[in-house]
């Protein structure tokens, strides 16, 4: 699957010193853990778990653990389309686009800075939930 961490990755905050024990006293077992992580902010890990079904099942165990969070990752990718006729309407693309997940924001890109800051740089970029592979290339409109 494209794109940011994979659907068993959640991040955790908060918590010092014997993760695996606080885990395991809260019904989260060792053997469905394939990694806990610890990331550069101060107390905070991407906990890995072998499947889906694992992660479900433990993150229902740790919500709601006081001093902990427990958030799961946006899978969400941002495309940016280049080199199409600025004519081509933005619902044209995100149709388009739309064959490879769905799409749950557009906007058209500025500079921005300089002389031309706030002009259309003639980018446009997709917020797109990934369901299958996203081509590199794709040809959007007429070719004239």
């Amino acid at each position: 699957m494209p794109g940011g961490r994979g659907s068993t990755i959640v991040k955790l905050g908060v918590f010092v010193g014997g993760e695996f024990t606080m885990l395991k006293n809260n019904g989260v077992e060792v053997k469905v853990i394939e990694m806990l992580q610890p990331l550069a902010a101060h107390n905070t890990y991407d906990l890995k778990f072998r499947s889906d079904a694992a992660r479900i099942q433990g993150v229902s165990c740790l919500k709601g653990l006081e001093g902990l969070t427990v958030n799961p990752y946006d899978r969400s990718v941002v495309v940016t389309v280049l080199y199409l006729n600025f004519e081509v309407d933005q619902s044209v693309v995100a149709r388009v686009l739309s064959q490879y997940g769905a799409v749950s924001d557009m906007r058209r890109v500025t500079y921005q800075e300089g002389e031309l800051k706030g002009i259309l740089n003639g980018k446009r970029q997709f917020r797109i939930a990934p369901k299958r592979e996203i081509p590199p290339f794709l040809f959007i409109g007429l070719v004239s």
